[in-house]
């Protein structure tokens, strides 16, 4: 039930994604993150953690999700020095045991881009 609802979210997400990716802000501004977790061990990390919309928020909350930590968001690459972005230290993925996860990145006019964090 819990991850058919996780599905649902993803669905949302992406089905109202727009195209206008090059909008998003420049990746050395120093922007804070916000973790979210769920009793499955599932992670959803948002930035810049300052745009994070009522909505978006609340339906969080209501799919089981609860803010576990926030701080300043780094610039990480992948295992082959590929696909990089802003999330969370590698410290804080470690200490909440986080293997995969979603990272979210609001631009304006309350749009985001998704990705998936996974290590393989």
């Amino acid at each position: 039930m819990q991850f058919t609802k996780i599905l649902i979210f993803f669905f949302f997400i992406v089905a109202f994604t727009p195209i206008e990716i090059g909008k998003a802000a420049p990746a050395n501004t120093g922007y804070n993150y916000q973790l979210y977790k769920n009793f499955e061990n599932f992670g959803i990390l948002i930035f810049p953690k300052e745009r994070i919309f009522t909505e978006l928020g609340g339906y969080l909350k209501e799919i089981g999700f609860n803010s576990v930590e926030s701080g300043q968001a780094v610039m990480r690459f992948g295992l082959k020095n590929e696909n990089q972005t802003m999330m969370m230290p590698e410290s804080v993925q470690n200490k909440h045991s986080m293997h995969r996860f979603i990272i979210l990145q609001v631009i304006a006019n309350d749009n985001m881009v998704v990705g998936i964090f996974d290590p393989e």
